[in-house]
């Protein structure tokens, strides 16, 4: 795949990858082999007491603080895109102004990506696999893993519930996906970046009571840009119809 083309590592006719993990090389290898990969099995929530040590008092404490701004704690972003789509008939242009960002995040994927023969193992751990994927399918330009690799990361965006837990991962996942993407002229975005994004603008009333997120906002200014562009079209629409009565 590699030493057949016109990279670098044809001409040299070996691969080296001082920079990549065991898990990410073994799935590129599997999807070298079968043109898929499987997701391993990651935690699905918070590590248990005795795996956090002395930090358990302030992880339990920022996590009950963190699901009480929340509300309505571990819902998915599907579940929301439901609930505003109920809401729809109540105040039309104002909910339907805020239900399109999450509509977007929703139907985002191209929907031949998310054709998987395999039951996708869930969690926000995952995250970071599937960016790493994505960030070395596009290294080498390999677009079917890349769009593959996308696909996935939106199912697990999709799907996995908003605690602290999610917020914390996603936040890890955006500071990865900015520092080993390329930046782009204008307000044009990679797909990965476009991806957390519009999440990020989903979940931007929630996580922003997140220590962690807040730092990457400060670190990551085309982040937050992307997300207040993608919110101050949302804030328009609202005053609009609040003005007009």
């Amino acid at each position: 795949m590699l030493i057949n083309g016109s990279m670098k590592e044809a001409r040299d006719r070996r691969v080296v990858w001082d920079d990549i993990d065991e898990e990410t090389f073994v799935a590129f290898s599997q999807f070298a082999y079968t043109a898929h990969y499987d997701t391993p099995e990651h935690p699905t929530s918070l590590p248990e007491p005795e795996g956090i040590g002395e930090a358990k008092p302030s992880c339990i404490s920022r996590s009950e603080k963190f699901d009480s701004f929340c509300r309505r704690s571990k819902r998915t972003i599907l579940e929301w895109e439901q609930d505003f789509k109920a809401k729809l008939n109540l105040k039309r242009e104002a909910y339907l102004a805020i239900y399109s960002i999450f509509l977007e995040f929703v139907v985002y994927a191209d929907s031949d990506s998310q054709c998987f023969n395999e039951s996708l193992n869930i969690s926000a751990c995952s995250f970071l696999f599937h960016a790493r994927l994505y960030v070395l399918a596009d290294r080498y330009c390999i677009n079917t893993l890349k769009e593959m690799a996308l696909g996935k990361l939106h199912r697990a965006l999709l799907l996995v519930p908003l605690d602290l837990y999610a917020s914390d991962c996603f936040c890890e996942l955006v500071r990865f996906a900015y520092t080993n993407t390329r930046t782009t002229k204008g307000f044009g975005q990679c797909e990965l970046r476009s991806l957390l994004v519009t999440f990020g603008a989903c979940t931007f009333d929630w996580f922003i009571h997140n220590s962690a997120f807040n730092g990457v906002l400060r670190d990551h200014g085309e982040f937050g840009l992307g997300i207040l562009t993608k919110l101050s079209s949302v804030q328009n629409e609202v005053y609009r119809v609040v003005l007009s009565g």
